[in-house]
């Protein structure tokens, strides 16, 4: 999507896995032998793309693949294909540089396919269990090709174990980089031997997730697999992906796809044996009887995963011993695993406010700041507003839960713009939270009132240095309702779409809580509100709301009308006070330094 740091606009329109290609193939033909070549290839397809048409290919693709029935499968067919034109078009650049003889190709999946749920493309791990995002085969056991000349051994099917972080020190060596085997930072193990003799057997551990972010531990030793905990609560676990019969095309059919011209197939002068041989040592085969069963969510689950791939059988109580010994391995990678770099989103990295595009969006890492005028602030403002008010229509439509008049998010989580140049910080969406009533406190600061005492009547919070910056946390606390009038009350102290009832995981917390609402409750001022009077009814009066109690007509009526009079003046005198001094400082800035000295 870029050239370097620039912006490759002219690509739009252009589907991803061909502009990949494209992009691969021209480096390779640009590229200068004499000189080493890294080249990483990291294809979007066959992920799911936008939420209103997740799984795309070129209708030519797509046509190849008819004899699917499952229209999404039939376009994810005809994604991988398109990938498996582009590895043979690579392939072919090498050949024709004459640079295969040196050369290391590596192909792999980073996970396996989400059959179901968010992100489904319709992929098939089966027979292995689970998919993406789990602790199960199904979602860590990658398939995996790597080629070169180098290799001693060729047209063969490994079940050596080789983990992602393998990658980096087995081809650092193999491209002559000496990585010292100890007192390195680096996970991964050199695996160049495993690959180049049957005899070595590489891994005997292999650590899928033992992180405390996720809800679920994966692990492996001497061929026994420890599983405790799974994901979104086990919805699947399951074997799934399982293909419907007449689907799948004749050995001469796939043979001739195989080895089409196109294809990466047609440059490895694979025969009709060969392919045979291949695809039934690559199989994967289970008993689909089931043996103990695994609850994970209930205690942990131990496999012989050479003998049971697909986790049908659960050995727990078989094996204790090894179940523990396993365990403690697990936590003790948990205590000695360093913290995660990941950062929370940011949501002033939306590209809707970059132009469309994924772009730095901190003060100084990109492009400057554009100079202060009428047309970019209208235009910016404009634009700002349209997001806005999209992103709220968005979020009253489909996350908050009810609607005025109740306790619920929808009720009470409002949406609000604020916008000044004192503000430093530009076209952000913040997340920290303001009570109606930290308005007063917060504009009385903003407009240099500094007679607001701590001990003073007003609830509200003075928030103008929770606006300033996004490293202030502002308030904790947040009272909705508590009124005796009402028959709810809402407090809070992240679930914004209330779906999940935490109180009986957090019982002392919902006490808290609930002290505080009562604290809140006593110490509340009775309401101003009074009865309804039926002397109000516009109808007595012209159709009109006003006053209809003679003292007021007689006696208030002039001071409040003094009262809005003044606020009137006020408001029109700090507007043009807050203008004037803008433009001075403006112009201050915009003139040239012999008119400042004229001026002095």
């Amino acid at each position: 999507m870029r050239r370097n740091t620039a912006v490759n606009y002219d690509a739009n329109g252009t589907y991803a896995t061909d502009l990949f290609n494209d992009e691969a193939v021209r480096l390779i033909d640009s590229h200068n032998r004499s000189k080493p070549l890294f080249l990483v290839l990291t294809h979007l397809a066959p992920h799911t793309g936008n939420e209103d048409d997740p799984l795309q290919a070129p209708a030519d693709e797509i046509a190849k693949f008819d004899y699917i029935q499952d229209p999404k499968r039939r376009t994810l067919a005809a994604m991988v294909s398109r990938i498996d034109t582009g590895v043979g078009r690579i392939y072919r650049s090498l050949e024709r540089r004459r640079m295969l003889n040196n050369t290391i190709i590596l192909f792999y999946a980073d996970n396996g396919a989400p059959t179901l749920g968010i992100h489904a493309n319709s992929g098939s791990n089966y027979p292995l269990r689970g998919q993406k995002e789990s602790p199960w085969e199904g979602a860590v056991r990658g398939a995996a090709l790597i080629w070169s000349r180098l290799l001693p051994r060729k047209g063969v099917v490994s079940n050596q174990w080789l983990h992602v972080s393998d990658w980096l020190p087995t081809l650092g060596h193999a491209a002559g980089i000496r990585i010292p085997p100890n007192n390195n930072p680096i996970d991964g193990q050199d695996q160049w031997s495993t690959l180049t003799s049957s005899s070595n057997s590489g891994r005997t551990v292999v650590m899928n997730n033992a992180h405390n972010e996720f809800t679920y531990s994966s692990y492996i030793k001497r061929g026994w697999k420890y599983v405790n905990g799974t994901s979104f609560k086990g919805a699947y676990d399951r074997w799934l992906g399982q293909l419907k019969d007449g689907e799948q095309i004749s050995h001469e059919d796939y043979y001739k796809r195989l080895v089409a011209s196109q294809s990466i197939g047609s440059s490895m002068l694979l025969t009709r044996d060969d392919v045979k041989r291949l695809r039934s040592k690559a199989m994967v085969e289970c008993s689909s009887a089931q043996g103990t069963v695994c609850e994970p969510l209930k205690r942990p689950c131990l496999f012989n995963i050479v003998e049971d791939p697909c986790e049908r059988n659960n050995q727990a109580n078989a094996y204790p011993y090894i179940l523990r010994e396993l365990e403690t391995d697990v936590n003790g990678y948990r205590k000695r695993s360093v913290p995660s770099r990941q950062q929370p989103s940011d949501s002033r990295a939306d590209p809707a406010r970059h132009n469309c595009t994924w772009t730095w969006w901190l003060e100084g890492l990109g492009t400057q700041s554009p100079t202060h005028n009428l047309q970019q602030l209208f235009s910016t403002f404009q634009s700002f507003m349209e997001y806005f008010m999209a992103l709220f229509a968005k979020v009253e439509a489909k996350l908050l839960a009810k609607q005025k008049y109740s306790p619920w998010e929808g009720a009470v989580r409002g949406a609000a713009l604020i916008w000044s140049p004192l503000l430093p910080r530009k076209r952000v969406v913040s997340e920290q939270w303001i009570h109606v009533s930290d308005w007063l406190p917060t504009l009385g600061h903003a407009a240099g009132i500094q007679s607001i005492p701590a001990g003073s009547p007003i609830d509200g919070q003075n928030q103008w240095l929770t606006l300033q910056s996004a490293s202030v946390d502002g308030r904790t606390v947040v009272m909705h309702n508590v009124d005796r009038r009402y028959g709810y009350r809402s407090y809070m102290k992240q679930d914004p779409c209330e779906r999940v009832n935490l109180a009986d995981e957090y019982p002392e917390l919902l006490k808290d809580l609930q002290s505080d609402a009562e604290r809140f409750k006593r110490d509340a001022l009775p309401p101003r509100n009074q009865p309804s009077d039926s002397r109000s009814d516009p109808a007595l009066h012209n159709n009109t709301w006003t006053w209809w109690q003679d003292e007021m007509d007689e006696h208030m009526a002039p001071y409040i009308l003094y009262l809005a009079a003044a606020v009137e003046i006020l408001l029109i005198l700090i507007v043009l006070w807050c203008g004037h001094k803008y433009c001075t400082r403006l112009r201050t800035k915009t003139e040239p330094k012999d008119a400042k000295l004229a001026n002095k």
